[in-house]
């Protein structure tokens, strides 16, 4: 399958996080887990060939409920002929990024977090966030 980015940072005309039309377009999955962690967060994963969906829904009665969904593609297309792939170097990946972005009027900035051997570059506010892993020889 080929998973195409949408405007709104979601996959495959996914903008909402509803079962029904994940279903629909991703059909069911080959294994779910389903898990509550001690903060009170239903992580829901739904497993395909090609893709990790993972749901997660933060359970506060006193507030407003806050769910976010994360996609783990190998291959994810900016546009018909740009796309970026799991493995590929964060050298290689960013540039694709930021011309997409700035493309679309999204890029104002971005945050980088840097930890020992990895670190995430998050983009459009948030809605995008890229894992790098340092090689170690």
């Amino acid at each position: 399958m080929k998973f195409i980015l949408n405007k709104t940072s979601g996959i495959n005309q996914i903008e909402n996080i509803l079962l029904e039309k994940i279903l629909k377009t991703f059909s069911f999955p080959e294994n779910i887990e389903i898990n509550i962690e001690k903060d009170n967060i239903l992580d829901i994963c739904l497993e395909y060939p090609d893709i990790d969906l993972n749901i997660y829904y933060v359970i506060n009665l006193k507030s407003p409920q806050n769910h976010t969904i994360h996609f783990i593609v190998k291959k994810l297309y900016l546009t018909d002929s740009n796309f970026i792939e799991e493995d590929e170097e964060i050298n290689k990946t960013l540039p694709k990024i930021i011309k997409y972005l700035k493309d679309n009027k999204k890029l104002e900035e971005y945050k980088i977090e840097r930890r020992k051997n990895s670190g995430i570059y998050y983009f459009d506010n948030y809605g995008i966030a890229i894992f790098y892993q340092l090689k170690i020889m």
